[in-house]
Formats: structure tokens, C-alpha cells, sequence
């Protein structure tokens, strides 16, 4: 025996609403028709579901044993519904998120905000450590999302460009240099320099253009973060040379930031998993993420601290 989806709509329009009648508007056909698929459904079940009496409709004992086990059947329906429109509007669920530490400042904090804000039910977990590890999390798939520094070539990875930027040059307000709107290489010559850790690859790049060009600066202090460094600048304690992003989570009163050349391009990039299908709502974070960036690159061009 096959029963027909039809025949249960209908014999469950009619418990529920108690006429033939009625359970044809509910279901937008005519009364005769539901007449003949409760008949239909009687025939195929071999008993009675109804009563007939004085004109009204009684269910049977049967009839109502059905009842509950349709009614059982149609409420995990309508959780199985609910779960498919939650999934479809990605408002549930865990984002990983592995990061630089010269990468978690205003742009990814505020992206974290917006998108909790207007996804109650997702919720976040946020791991800052240097930038191998932030690889090696996505190859393991341990995260979600890595955002770090680029170039990462890796079969294992995806790259999801952020931004892209030049790097500035961050001296104290009433530095000499304070004035200058492009601040070269040569002109940091013998000044006390605050630099990031010797570990990562910014480091690196840094090193480089002062080494090829012969320049000496006094090694001061090392960190791995921009707001640090952005900090001790305004404390008097150097210069340094950072990423664009996060300056906005310095001491900008006390600061100035400045173009610097020769230009030292940084990308960043969200990583994801390449043989792990990412969830729409990473995807739609990654969308969120992006804008956070670019919004706060914007924002120091416009505003030309």
C-alpha cells in the first residue's frame, strides 16, 4: 500500500478544521475534491476514517491514531523547514578565524561586530598567533578563515585577496620628518627604529630595502603588532614602518603617518581550506571582511593623517 501525499493533506486539513468545507479553502481546491481524496484514502487503508453523523464529520478511533501519527510526521516537517531556511540564510553556526596578531585591529574587529550584529546566532572564535601557525590551522583545517600577510601558494590553501596597500612610515608628531608628505628610505639614517618581530616575513621585506640601499638604523625594540608600534612611536621611542590597515587602533593624536619609499606592497588575504567546501556564511563573512578592509584603507587616504 502507497499513500498518497495529496490524501494526508487532506484528511489532516480536515481533522484540523472539521468540515470538508473548510479544509477546501485551506487547501485551495474544491470540497468535492477533498471529499474524493479522503474517500480515496479510506479505499486504500481498508477502514474508515470518518463517521458521518447528522451531517457532521466524527473521526474514528482509527482516525484519530492517524491523526497523531500525522501531525508527528508534519511537525518534524516543518523542523526539517525551519533547519533548510536557517541554513539558507546562513544565521546559524561557528566561525574559526586564525590571524596575525599585525592583522586583528579595527578592520577585523568591526567586520566580527557587523556580522554578529546581523547574524544573532552565529558566534566566532578568534585565535591571534604569527603567521606559520595561521598557515599550517588551514592546511589542518583546524579554522575557518586565516587572514595573513600575502603571497601563500599552497595547493592545500585558497586565497581570498583582502586589500592591498603601501606601507607608511609612522614618526612622532614634531619629528623632524614630520613635515615631509613622502618620507625615503635615506631619511631614517641613524634614527632609532621600532621593527617588527625577526620571525615574519614583513620583517624580512623591511630588512631588505634598508640593507640593499646601505642604510643604518638603531634597532630599538621589536613587536607584532601595528598598534604596538604605532604606540611606542607616539610615546617618542622611534620610527617604524607598518601596514596600512591597523593603524586605526593607535594613538593617532600623538602620530603621523606618512607614504614611504621605495613603496613596500603588502596583500593580505583570508585562507580557507581548498579541499573543504566553505560554508556560506565564511563566504559571506570573506564579502564582509573585505569591505572592512578596503573601507579602512580608504579612510586614511580621504583623511591624509
Amino acid at each position: 500500500m502507497t499513500l498518497n501525499l495529496r490524501q494526508i493533506e487532506a484528511f489532516r486539513a480536515v481533522m484540523l478544521t472539521g468540515t470538508m468545507v473548510r479544509a477546501a479553502n485551506a487547501l485551495y481546491i474544491s470540497q468535492p475534491a477533498v471529499s474524493r481524496l479522503i474517500a480515496d484514502l479510506e479505499r486504500d487503508l481498508g477502514y474508515m476514517l470518518f463517521n458521518r453523523v447528522r451531517g457532521r464529520l466524527q473521526p474514528t478511533e482509527e482516525g484519530n491514531a492517524l491523526f497523531a501519527e500525522v501531525q508527528r510526521s508534519f511537525i518534524g516537517l516543518a523542523q526539517v523547514e525551519t533547519a533548510a531556511r536557517t541554513l539558507a540564510k546562513n544565521s546559524s553556526g561557528v566561525i574559526r578565524i586564525a590571524a596575525m596578531p599585525s592583522l586583528t585591529g579595527e578592520p577585523l574587529t568591526r567586520a566580527v561586530a557587523e556580522f554578529a550584529r546581523d547574524n544573532p546566532d552565529v558566534s566566532f572564535e578568534i585565535e591571534v598567533r604569527p603567521r606559520r601557525f595561521v598557515i599550517e590551522a588551514i592546511v589542518a583545517q583546524q579554522y575557518d578563515i586565516g587572514i595573513t600577510t600575502l603571497p601563500v601558494e599552497m595547493p592545500s590553501i585558497d586565497v581570498r585577496l583582502l586589500s592591498e596597500a603601501n606601507s607608511l612610515c609612522v614618526v612622532p608628531v614634531g619629528h623632524r620628518l614630520a613635515e615631509k608628505q613622502v618620507i625615503h628610505a635615506s631619511d631614517l639614517t641613524g634614527e632609532a627604529f621600532i621593527s617588527f618581530s625577526n620571525d615574519t616575513l614583513y620583517r624580512i621585506r623591511v630588512d631588505r630595502v634598508f640593507d640593499e640601499l646601505g642604510i643604518v638604523r638603531k634597532m630599538r625594540m621589536e613587536t607584532r603588532t601595528t598598534q604596538v608600534a604605532c604606540n611606542l612611536v607616539a610615546e617618542g621611542a622611534g620610527v617604524a614602518i607598518v601596514g596600512t590597515w591597523d593603524v586605526s587602533g593607535a594613538n593617532l593624536t600623538d602620530i603621523c603617518l606618512r607614504d614611504f619609499e621605495p613603496a613596500i606592497p603588502i596583500s593580505i588575504g583570508a585562507l580557507v581550506p581548498a579541499h573543504k567546501a566553505s560554508s556560506r556564511r565564511v563566504e559571506m563573512f570573506v564579502d564582509v571582511l573585505t569591505r572592512t578592509y578596503n573601507e579602512s584603507l580608504l579612510r586614511r587616504e580621504m583623511t591624509n593623517v
